[in-house]
């Protein structure tokens, strides 16, 4: 209620175990407290996201009064909580298992204690002292905030995949960036909600560069799922490319030049990430043939409508 605006102040009663008094704000109209209910929502989810769900709460709002729409919003609340807020909280703690359960299983950690505990070390270290994660974060007096730069966006996707995909060799150990980067990429990544999670693949692609980098073949299959499903969400976010796939041509060509440069033909990922191109590539012509068939039956349909 409190999250809704209804809810103004409470006190409880310690000794009975339950409120001695509660202070309710009341509006004559329901718009109020959607305005304090989308102010709420934009602190999990970005602010398109929020709009879009604040469109739909607001064509459920047909009930004949007040009392029966604020019910509504309060249900609309419920639901927002137990998907973007709970599933979040069950991200961390998956995450977690799997660091666990690779260090009890992969054969180089399981045969060698200070290999083990050294992955674990690394994964706590560069998760909590992920340097492009740091607001305000400057390199030589430049910015190279990855989380400013993904939230003010001020600069657009591609420009800020460029521009961190050539940020390695600056400031530090190359090795140490790369994984100073995958920990940036994780901690942004598991604050997303899952709406916004199910459409992020600036954060995957740089997650799946630095992976492939970092050159352990631990990281190799994770990499491999972050690159193809990556490259899948570009290819279905049609607010970027806004159906010209050939927009998406320079930036499939650069990333996988730039991956290719980065790694040597005989490390083990090299036939993966070969193997993921000619995928992809296939998918994305099909994909701009199938627009192009489409466009050229729309113009059709005009010119003999």
């Amino acid at each position: 209620m409190h999250s809704l605006g209804l809810l103004e102040d409470y006190r409880i009663d310690f000794n009975k175990n339950n409120l001695y008094h509660c202070t309710f704000k009341k509006f004559k109209t329901i718009d109020p407290y959607i305005e304090t209910l989308e102010a709420y929502l934009r602190r999990y989810v970005s602010e398109n996201t929020a709009t879009v769900s604040i469109a739909a709460l607001k064509a459920r709002l047909t009930k004949p009064t007040l009392v029966d729409n604020i019910l509504e919003c309060l249900y609309f609340l419920a639901e927002f909580s137990h998907k973007e807020i709970a599933s979040k909280r069950k991200r961390a703690t998956d995450e977690i298992e799997t660091i666990l359960n690779t260090s009890i299983t992969e054969p180089d950690y399981v045969n060698d204690w200070f290999k083990q505990n050294l992955y674990i070390k690394e994964q706590i270290f560069f998760y909590f002292n992920a340097k492009y994660a740091r607001r305000g974060f400057e390199i030589e007096g430049k910015p190279f905030s990855l989380l400013d730069d993904y939230q003010q966006k001020i600069l657009g996707s591609s420009e800020i995949l460029d521009k961190y995909l050539a940020v390695f060799g600056l400031g530090g150990a190359e090795q140490n960036n790369y994984k100073h980067m995958i920990g940036s990429c994780k901690r942004i990544l598991r604050s997303l909600s899952p709406t916004d999670l199910e459409k992020e693949w600036l954060l995957r692609l740089l997650k799946a560069f630095s992976m492939y980098s970092v050159n352990n073949v631990s990281y190799i299959s994770e990499a491999n799922e972050e690159l193809e499903s990556g490259f899948d969400k570009l290819y279905g976010d049609e607010a970027f490319h806004k159906n010209d796939f050939e927009r998406i041509e320079p930036i499939f060509e650069s990333y996988f030049a730039r991956l290719q440069t980065n790694i040597l033909e005989d490390n083990p990922s090299f036939r993966d990430i070969r193997l993921i191109r000619a995928k992809l590539l296939v998918k994305l012509q099909t994909l701009g043939i199938e627009n192009l068939i489409n466009r050229n039956h729309q113009l059709t349909t005009t010119v003999y409508a």
